[in-house]
């Protein structure tokens, strides 16, 4: 079956789903609107893009592995919009080749849970300076890959929580990057790995823009380059 998604710049891109014996994909009928909620439950060879819609993708197995995969992904992607997200489940991978943005001008709340798995080429959470992001991270086995960069507070409002035995991995990680943006990373009981040399961690690079980070109970912060403190504050807790 071919299920269509409203990209960006208004064009309709198709994403081919094959599925197999029970397994479903339900869309809902108003989908198009980007009011929608897609049931994500089957093996899908992603060549579209996802802007606007809420999403829930489950796994329901080690025995029963499932990807789903898009080119780009937004929620809260447009001025005024709130969308959530949902990567749950042994075996359930959310591949996003390009861009994922988490509120890039609107809201968007993103939970990777229960062996959850998410992968990405970059991740944006408060991209643009209306842009409002949260991305919660938790549970032992749940794991977010990010090949380059993660930007928490990228011009927006972002945070990201890692807690519970979660582990999130990034090429590099900048938290409040532009002038007036906000950005929170807390890692409770959990890992952040900052892997490439060149780009390390940065908290409030530009103007008045404030990066923080909250290592509690626990929580590991393996940075490979440099750490670097501009505007922002680094603090240790005892966490939840």
């Amino acid at each position: 079956s071919t299920v269509f998604f409203r990209s960006r710049l208004g064009v309709w891109v198709g994403l081919l789903a094959f599925v197999s014996g029970l397994v479903a994909c339900s869309v809902s009928p108003d989908l198009v609107d980007g009011a929608g909620t897609i049931e994500v439950n089957v093996t899908a060879d992603g060549n579209g893009d996802l802007y606007d819609v809420d999403f829930d993708a489950i796994g329901s197995g080690a025995s029963d592995p499932k990807v789903v995969a898009f080119n780009n992904v937004g929620l809260g992607d447009s001025t005024g919009t709130t969308n959530t997200g949902l990567v749950t489940g042994q075996n359930m991978t959310f591949a996003v080749t390009n861009d994922l943005d988490v509120g890039f001008e609107g809201t968007g709340d993103l939970t990777v849970s229960a062996d959850g798995d998410l992968t990405a080429k970059s991740l944006s959470i408060g991209a643009q300076s209306t842009g409002t992001g949260l991305v919660t991270v938790t549970g032992a086995g749940s794991t977010v890959n990010v090949t380059n960069v993660i930007y928490v507070g990228e011009s927006g409002a972002g945070d990201l929580d890692i807690s519970s035995g979660a582990v999130v991995n990034a090429g590099s990680t900048h938290v409040g990057l532009n002038d007036n943006s906000s950005g929170e990373i807390i890692v409770d009981n959990a890992t952040l790995n900052v892997t490439n040399s060149l780009g390390g961690l940065t908290l409030g690079l530009s103007g008045n823009g404030y990066g923080g980070l909250e290592i509690a109970s626990a929580g590991v912060v393996s940075v490979s380059g440099t750490t670097e403190v501009v505007n922002g504050t680094i603090g240790f807790g005892a966490g939840d």
